[in-house]
């Protein structure tokens, strides 16, 4: 007879079966990656492990700055600013 495990769908996991199997889902998001939980089969949320949340976290660079550290800022260009 197969488990309940085996007939979902693999990093997803219905919301009352992530409820009640919470440290096996925590553990499946820290070795596998993330791991959706679904309600009524949409997603609701996802569990991913907390290095992989700072990954994401990371500050990305301002705009601004790339504009100014990019190659291009060492050419004499005309920008025509339209109103």
């Amino acid at each position: 007879m197969r488990r309940k495990k085996d007939l979902r769908k693999k990093g997803s996991w219905e919301f009352q079966e992530a409820k009640s199997r919470l440290s096996e889902m925590v553990n499946e998001a820290m070795e596998n990656g993330i791991q959706t939980v679904t309600k009524n089969g949409s997603p609701l949320v996802v569990v991913i492990s907390h290095e992989e949340f700072l990954k994401l976290k990371k500050t990305k660079t301002p705009l601004g700055e790339f504009l100014c550290n990019s190659p291009f800022s060492k050419f004499d260009l005309e920008i025509d600013r339209r109103d």
